[in-house]
């Protein structure tokens, strides 16, 4: 993400505009675990459709999530299914809010409603991997990781969500196979890095 961050960052240096660039900067930034960032980037911006704005206020909402301020992220949130009821953005941003407090009825609920929207879309594919682990359904999790996988090679996200769920089914060769990928191009990535460690020790 920190090549994409600077390749934007030089394009709005170079005159594009805040409706061009700044939905895919602070993609980029919240990737980056920068939200303050992303909380500058989605001030309101002049000729934004309906559309971006929502995109903008789901990241938004997701910014404020991760400072740990839900009452500023629901009210996002909200905003952003108003601006625009069928933003994927937005039910996806709700979707990984409700996992991360544990509420599984309502990430599926909000997943169910992004699928009818986009099924192919990669950030709901990831979404229903995610959902599908969450409720101990790793089989179903490996395959909508395996499908993100083919639509984006890739996409190291798509390797680790499988080695997880593999980890989790006792596919250790197969999980070890993803992790020395994901590491041959991240080899610092503090996840795969976990990953492979737990897949060794179960392994024996």
């Amino acid at each position: 993400a920190s090549a994409a961050e600077v390749e934007l960052q030089h394009a709005r240096d170079d005159g594009a505009t805040p409706a061009m660039v700044n939905k895919p900067l602070a993609q980029a930034e919240l990737m980056l675990r920068k939200p303050k960032a992303v909380l500058e980037l989605t001030e309101p911006v002049d000729g934004a459709s309906p559309q971006l704005a929502a995109s903008l206020l789901a990241l938004r909402g997701e910014a404020y999530f991760a400072l740990g301020q839900r009452d500023e992220a629901a009210k996002a949130f909200a905003e952003g299914l108003k601006t625009d009821p069928n933003s994927v953005d937005v039910l996806v941003g709700m979707g990984r809010a409700a996992l991360t407090q544990r509420d599984l009825p309502q990430a599926k609920e909000h997943l169910a409603a992004a699928q009818k929207e986009a099924p192919k879309s990669p950030q709901v594919i990831e979404l229903a991997g995610d959902v599908a682990f969450a409720g101990a359904d790793f089989a179903g999790s490996e395959q909508a990781y395996q499908s993100l996988h083919e639509l984006q090679p890739w996409n190291l996200v798509a390797r680790l969500g499988m080695a997880r769920a593999q980890i989790s089914q006792s596919k250790l060769k197969d999980a070890i196979t993803n992790l020395d990928l994901v590491l041959k191009g991240a080899s610092k990535d503090p996840r795969a890095n976990y990953l492979r460690a737990l897949a060794a020790y179960l392994s024996g």
